[in-house]
């Protein structure tokens, strides 16, 4: 996937990004953490999306239904269980999803970087 840096114009690819980041910051009593990946040339930050303790919650029952069903495979399970093991899964998959999208959905602005008054960098959220 080729993409082009709003700030800077230069393209890249997703390929080249070195890693994601993680920064976790406080949230109306929570705390939310911004996975992100930066332009190579500009630094500018790119939202890869959200997670909070909740999001982590539901992650961890989709593992364990995918896993149930895996399972499930590999014991040649009904045609029925295995129905419904995997009907489960996709639940779990749609609810997940609608929560992360809605975690972005808190967040519509800008994640920069900035210097502190100590002169070391930090994240700030600007508000679009």
């Amino acid at each position: 996937m080729t993409i082009i840096c709003d700030f800077c114009k230069k393209e890249f690819s997703l390929q080249s990004v070195d890693d994601i980041n993680f920064f976790t910051f406080p949230w109306k009593g929570k705390e939310i953490t911004l996975h992100y990946f930066l332009c190579p040339k500009c630094n500018k930050i790119y939202k890869a999306g959200f997670s909070d303790e909740h999001s982590r919650m539901l992650a961890s029952d989709l593992k364990v239904a995918e896993i149930r069903y895996a399972k499930a495979v590999k014991r040649n399970a009904t045609e029925k269980q295995l129905s419904s093991l995997f009907n489960l899964v996709k639940v779990k998959r749609k609810k997940l999803a609608a929560y992360k999208q809605k975690l972005g959905n808190m967040f519509p602005g800008e994640f920069v970087f900035s210097t502190l008054q100590d002169g070391q960098m930090g994240i700030f959220y600007q508000k679009q």
